[in-house]
């Protein structure tokens, strides 16, 4: 602990500061793209963590003794007659009466929006635990005749799809490619004399199984015992599913109006990030997402057909 600001400030500068400075400049000329950027995020926030102290030097660098002697005697003032116990009612002054959760909230809110100039929304406007409402969704809430929940999408279906693509210029462009490499294999490597038409099915199966692979198949049967499944995991595993219904209510008006996809990016926690993110769209009657996952979920068997 430094107990003289001006030590602090050169033990900042010393430890923290100047090898942080360091290694960002060697980073841009020795480093690779992806260590160089790591850097940078590290030099930013060590900016932001001395603008931080700066900020809060007058609270962290002085004694400070707390008496709340003049808040007792207000408090008693106020409760000597009926009339003055209105302007109690609205203002105050017991501290053991103020709702810390919200109020450590905000402060951090505050932190984060004019401290570390960060984009931040207040955590106290338009923030519920979707929880809740999932502990009261009822057996008939499921039925497709409440219209709590959207089950039957409009899309098409995978063999729908897979014509479709299949026949686009760049999917075509791109298989001829490949049949005039393995024909040029065949017959100047291999010295084979082959079918053409035969190389050009074996390309089409190719590209057909691999559209199957990374393609939806939307199945409302099993969305259903996906969600109900998942719903009861998160009720076991979670206390609480904070969801900003303010953001929710402008992604729904967008998708009224939209003339193309909207894209939702979760921050991949952890694996059930998307399974999240479907559930509570389903809870708050959007679109479930299509979900782009990585290659090595499409080829678990048994399950890869079902996230699909």
């Amino acid at each position: 602990m430094h107990r003289d600001p001006a030590a602090y400030e050169r033990a900042f500068r010393f430890k923290t500061s100047l090898p942080t400075k360091a290694l960002f400049y060697a980073s841009r000329v020795f480093a690779t793209r992806k260590f160089a950027g790591d850097v940078k995020e590290l030099r930013d926030g060590v900016e932001q963590v001395r603008e931080a102290n700066e900020s809060f030097k007058f609270f962290t660098t002085n004694d400070w003794v707390f008496d709340n002697a003049n808040c007792q005697k207000l408090e008693q003032f106020l409760n000597s007659s009926s009339d003055k116990r209105a302007d109690l009612a609205n203002f105050e002054v017991n501290v053991k009466n103020i709702d810390w959760k919200p109020f450590a909230m905000n402060h951090a809110y505050g932190v984060k929006r004019y401290v570390l100039n960060e984009e931040a929304a207040l955590p106290s406007i338009g923030y519920n635990d979707a929880l809740v409402s999932m502990k009261k969704f009822g057996f008939y809430d499921w039925a497709p005749w409440s219209k709590k929940v959207n089950w039957y999408l409009e899309t098409r279906t995978a063999d729908d799809m897979k014509k479709i693509l299949l026949e686009t210029t760049s999917v075509k462009e791109a298989m001829g490619e490949m049949i005039a490499t393995k024909l040029a294999y065949y017959k100047n490597t291999l010295k084979l004399d082959v079918d053409e038409n035969n190389i050009y099915k074996e390309v089409r199966k190719e590209a057909s199984n691999s559209i199957g692979v990374i393609m939806a198949d939307f199945n409302p049967t099993s969305l259903k015992m996906m969600a109900t499944s998942m719903v009861k995991i998160f009720i076991r595993i979670y206390e609480k599913i904070v969801v900003n219904e303010t953001q929710v209510e402008k992604i729904k008006a967008l998708a009224a109006v939209r003339k193309g996809p909207i894209v939702l990016c979760p921050n991949h926690r952890s694996y059930l990030d998307f399974m999240v993110l479907s559930v509570v769209t389903l809870f708050y009657n959007i679109d479930p997402p299509h979900i782009c996952a990585g290659e090595d979920l499409m080829h678990i068997k048994g399950v890869s057909p079902f996230l699909r």
